[in-house]
């Protein structure tokens, strides 16, 4: 059960991160606001009931990781965050 409630977790990420990076890039475009806005109601459905904001910072680092690769600077960038905050949160989690 936990395995697939971290699927859906992942997918919500990945769909809220494709719909933020459409939305910056057709930022007049009337759809792409909507998107962006269901798919971030969405992930906080999926994320807010059982998880801390701890957690869903992990879940949403480690989903931009694997949605770019293994990039840690493009995650760092599609989340709008430094670099040095997406090491600092993995090696805190390793240590």
């Amino acid at each position: 059960m936990k395995n697939n409630h971290l699927h859906a977790i992942a997918d919500a990420a990945y769909g809220l991160l494709y719909a933020a990076e459409l939305a910056e890039a057709l930022p007049d475009h009337p759809m792409t606001q909507l998107q962006y806005q269901h798919a971030r109601d969405h992930m906080l459905s999926v994320l807010l009931p059982v998880y801390t904001l701890e957690q869903i910072k992990d879940f949403a680092i480690d989903a931009a990781v694997d949605a770019h690769g293994g990039s840690k600077t493009l995650a760092a960038d599609a989340l709008g965050i430094s670099r040095r905050c997406v090491y600092n949160r993995l090696e805190r989690r390793s240590a």
